[in-house]
């Protein structure tokens, strides 16, 4: 469905013919406002899907049998980021860990953005399309992690938060990250401080030099 919340008008969109039983996952393009990709599941398999809301077509952009989940936009809007059980790109089977990839709307090339030996979810580009902001449990509990791809797999990222109840969920758009986290029994919404987006920033640049 897509609604106006200024005019109260719901719109209820149908995919007659791909055979999907449930789509989750919507997410607007930050560029173009036409587009919206979502995740797209059949009896066999999940996959990306992005859907024209002026043209009205729907285009299928993987088609495979790994898992993929928790998607979001590239800054510039050409990419879409992932998390897939798909482990190196030249595999046939599922690897038993997600790591962090990215698809070219042109392209539809597959780029590997992490390769570690832990799970890593919910990615999101700040600032650029090579600082990114995810979820891994690579200290046994799920944290925020930052890394920088710099168009090389990371085989590490850095972790900026230590929430001894886990971070569920991440969302946000450049520095405004937003979680979710367990607090006194309930899940409680919670804002980033950016100042570790900076410290991890500054300590990139003097790391580098």
């Amino acid at each position: 469905f897509i609604i106006d919340i200024n005019k109260s008008i719901k719109e209820k969109i149908k995919f007659q013919g791909y055979n999907l039983n449930s789509i989750s996952q919507p997410i607007w393009n930050p560029v173009s406002d036409n587009l919206i990709a979502f995740i797209g599941c059949n009896d066999i398999q999940s996959d990306i899907y992005i859907y024209n809301l002026e043209t009205k077509e729907l285009t299928q952009i993987i088609d495979d049998t790994f898992s993929d989940q928790e998607i979001s936009w590239s800054v510039d809007g050409q990419s879409i980021l992932f998390s897939s059980d798909r482990g190196d790109l030249e595999s046939l089977v599922w690897s038993n860990q997600y790591d962090l990839y990215s698809i070219s709307l042109e392209s539809q090339e597959i780029i590997q953005l992490t390769n570690t030996a832990y799970n890593e979810h919910y990615p999101i580009s700040i600032y650029s399309d090579s600082l990114i902001v995810c979820i891994s449990d690579q200290n046994g509990i799920k944290n925020i992690h930052m890394l920088d791809y710099n168009n090389q797999t990371q085989q590490n990222t850095t972790m900026i938060t230590n929430v001894f109840t886990g971070i569920t969920q991440i969302t946000g758009q450049n520095s405004n990250i937003f979680f979710t986290s367990l607090n006194e029994s309930r899940f409680d919404i919670y804002k980033l401080d950016t100042t570790l987006i900076h410290t991890y920033q500054s300590n990139q640049i003097h790391n580098s030099t």
